[in-house]
């Protein structure tokens, strides 16, 4: 059986083809992960561990559209860290802060809100485990893990 596409009403092409343009359109926003060969591809950015800035600090960044570019920091545990927080999004108000866990009940750092662009820090100590980050000011679309490790 064969597909004749001059047979096919307009309106089911043109729907056909905004389907895979929105498809495609969606995976790259997103930065889906890719199997290829029964292997995952590597990571998105903002799922790998961040690496220490300069003079020893971790970096995070809030950028444009009320988003964190880490959902996940690394960090040594036992030790105090100090986390450069970097608020790209101009003109908007954000923090960083880190709790125990979601709940956001137990703060472990609180940073100054600021209106980029601007910076402050945080320094934490904490035992090895996973912990909740978030910008205070929006804590829903805003938030991360913290791994110690």
């Amino acid at each position: 059986m064969r597909l004749d596409i001059a047979r096919l009403p307009m309106d089911w092409i043109i729907t056909g083809v905004l389907a895979i343009a929105l498809m495609a359109t969606f995976l790259t926003a997103f930065n889906l992960t890719v199997i290829k060969g029964g292997e995952k591809a590597e990571a998105p950015a903002a799922e790998r561990p961040a690496p220490p800035a300069e003079g020893g600090a971790f970096q995070i960044r809030a950028i444009p559209t009320l988003k964190f570019d880490l959902s996940v920091l690394e960090i040594p545990a036992n030790v105090d860290v100090t986390i450069l927080f970097i608020n790209q999004d101009t003109g908007v108000p954000h923090n960083f802060s880190a709790y125990t866990d979601s709940s956001a009940k137990k703060a472990l750092a609180v940073g100054e809100i600021c209106t980029a662009p601007c910076q402050n820090s945080v320094t934490i100590n904490v035992a090895p485990g996973t912990y909740f980050f978030r910008c205070d000011i929006h804590p829903v679309q805003m938030t991360g893990k913290l791994v110690a490790r």
